[in-house]
């Protein structure tokens, strides 16, 4: 359930960023150290976004998920 909400909403983010000239490289890039949600480019620089999605913020917001890890 929470992959599938998950990637209804790494839909909904590369499409908005698409909407604003970003080029899609990938989509749930992995590696040894976790999970890239997208890879996109913006001209001259790729960029690399952790997707979030959050109800409510009762157990934080969404930046607050990023941890200095995810950071890397």
């Amino acid at each position: 359930m929470h992959r599938a909400k998950g990637s209804h909403f790494e839909l909904i983010a590369e499409r908005f960023l698409i909407g604003k000239g970003l080029r899609a490289l990938q989509r749930n890039f992995n590696c040894k150290l976790g999970e890239i949600d997208l890879i996109m480019e913006d001209g001259e620089f790729v960029a690399f976004i952790e997707v979030k999605y959050r109800e409510s913020i009762e157990f934080g917001t969404p930046l607050e998920t990023i941890t200095p890890r995810k950071r890397l």
